[in-house]
């Protein structure tokens, strides 16, 4: 028997008391042991040498697995380091609200045509709505929205119906749907409109750029990240991209923000009253 140590974290490194370990064998799915840590996030389980084990952590309802091979007892205690960090203050908001630079017609005829794009979530995306607003120099367009609803099941759209003229709410079941596939939180996961950064793909950026002194950017505060030949730059609030610059060109930016979102938002409403 070896002793496998967990020591769990979670924001600001501060000790994850009364995290659940279970050390499963990877082979047969089996629960060989379990335990709680304690007030300094510790949990010591013994378990058979020789074994390709999984250590699972469950700490608020937030699961991290770590796989390990069980080597012999030679090698003494084996800790292993959990880090439950996903929803610290700089990780993704619950719900949220950007309006962001729009763009010309398909023609690129900017002068012609300008539109102002918002992407609004909420549940860490089971529910996703996004409006785009059209305007020409001659005339306005009515909104699309489209409303992808995981939580009830269904879509909700403001769109032209026949006659091109018109518009009218449209609603739809989704078939075959699986709302925990689509949780901003799980890994792969993402959202249309938002630009997000993982905090692995931070530290990758963080090895290659220099950290920059923070910025403000649509009232957040920002860390900076640039490239020693200036050609790349990125601004990040939480896990939010705020703005990047590609060569001297930006690339994309947001220009207003809120995490103040109703759930009205993803009824059957026309003013996103809460950006603007």
């Amino acid at each position: 028997m070896i002793t496998v140590m967990v020591h769990a974290t979670e924001c600001n490194d501060a000790p994850a008391k009364g995290a659940k370990v279970v050390i499963i064998d990877a082979g047969w799915e089996d629960n060989l042991a379990s335990g709680i840590t304690n007030n300094a996030g510790d949990c010591s389980i013994k378990v058979r040498v020789g074994y390709n084990i999984v250590v699972q952590a469950t700490y608020k309802d937030e699961v991290k697995k770590t796989s390990y091979f069980a080597t012999d007892e030679k090698y003494g205690k084996q800790i292993v380091l959990v880090k439950f960090d996903d929803n610290c203050g700089d990780g993704y908001p619950e719900k949220l609200s950007v309006k962001e630079r729009g763009a010309g017609n398909s023609d690129g005829d900017a002068k012609a045509w300008e539109s102002a794009a918002y992407y609004t979530y909420d549940n860490y995306g089971l529910r996703v709505r996004q409006d785009a607003e059209w305007t020409s120099k001659d005339e306005y367009l009515e909104p699309e929205i489209n409303i992808t609803d995981y939580m009830n099941c269904r879509t909700i759209s403001w769109a032209r119906t026949g006659d091109e003229n018109k518009y009218d709410w449209f609603v739809a079941p989704i078939d075959n749907c699986h709302p925990e596939d689509y949780d901003l939180r799980k890994p792969g996961a993402s959202l249309p409109g938002v630009n997000f950064i993982t905090a692995e793909d931070e530290k990758g950026l963080s090895l290659y750029e220099s950290r920059k002194p923070d910025e403000q950017v649509a009232g957040k505060t920002c860390r900076v990240y640039a490239s020693k030949d200036g050609s790349h730059k990125i601004y990040i609030w939480k896990r939010v991209v705020m703005r990047e610059i590609v060569n001297g060109e930006v690339i994309n930016e947001v220009l207003a923000i809120t995490e103040n979102v109703p759930a009205s938002a993803f009824s059957k409403t026309k003013e996103h009253g809460w950006i603007k």
